[in-house]
């Protein structure tokens, strides 16, 4: 081989090398570039997923005070359900209330005003409609 051969094989040996090391090099700087960018939106990622977590924990939080608020009204309220269950609601009782619920006072004002749970008025309520409900089926 010629010097002259050489010389230009060396030249395209050593224009090849520098084109690979260039390549290498972009290949390099679009690797760091799309890791940078998958950090960014694995930061935001973080800091959304953060956000929602903080905002379930308050929604939690206000619930279980929700709860406990109503559990205590419960406790408060063990007493005198545990003595009307022993005293029962007498007939003369519920015929009341039908008779006030229908007069249009909420179940809760005929409850304090017979000095009963609001459940068992609801129940009365539930009980009484359903009755007069199945009465107007078998007049129909």
């Amino acid at each position: 081989m010629s010097v002259w051969a050489q010389s230009s094989l060396m030249q395209v040996a050593t224009g090849a090398g520098i084109a690979g090391l260039a390549s290498g090099i972009v290949w390099l700087i679009a690797l760091l570039r799309g890791r940078a960018r998958e950090d960014g939106f694995s930061r935001q990622m973080r800091v959304e997923l953060s956000g929602l977590i903080d905002q379930q924990s308050r929604d939690f939080s206000a619930r279980l005070s929700e709860i406990a608020r109503k559990v205590e009204c419960l406790e408060a309220q063990a007493p005198q359900v545990a003595s009307m269950l022993r005293a029962g609601t007498g007939r003369n009782d519920r015929s009341r209330a039908v008779r006030l619920l229908r007069a249009g006072l909420a179940p809760a004002t005929v409850a304090s005003s017979l000095g009963v749970g609001t459940c068992e008025i609801h129940l009365i309520a539930a009980v009484s409609n359903a009755l007069s409900a199945n009465a107007a089926g078998r007049d129909a």
